[in-house]
């Protein structure tokens, strides 16, 4: 989809004065890549019913997306890609945290079989 985005854009929105950069297009296709691995993750975590974790997480995630906004729109002067870059590093849940609970759950209760003699 990203090699095409130019040609989806123009098909789409139908305005040649309307200009969406690369850069923008391939932030949404990092974020939507970490949606969907995390999403792995989050949603056996979820069925579980391991949500404490993800609660802590939960309360942190809006107050680092606001400061890496602040800091990307008015230090770095990124522009809308801004936002979308601090919703990749606020959804720290996603590709962080929830595949070290899983791992750390899962790999705890699978031990090998070991063979018992007599």
């Amino acid at each position: 989809m990203l090699l095409y985005s130019e040609l989806i854009y123009r098909l789409w929105i139908n305005n040649s004065l309307i200009i969406i950069p690369f850069k923008l297009s391939f932030c949404m296709l990092i974020y939507n890549l970490i949606l969907v691995y995390g999403g792995i993750y989050v949603g056996v975590l979820n069925g579980i019913g391991a949500l404490k974790i993800q609660f802590i997480a939960c309360l942190f995630s809006p107050f680092i997306f606001l400061a890496m906004c602040y800091v990307l729109i008015n230090i770095y002067d990124f522009g809308v890609s801004a936002i979308v870059i601090s919703s990749i590093v606020a959804n720290f849940n996603g590709y962080l945290l929830a595949p070290l609970q899983f791992r750390k759950l899962f790999l705890r209760k699978t031990k090998p079989l070991q063979p018992r003699y007599g």
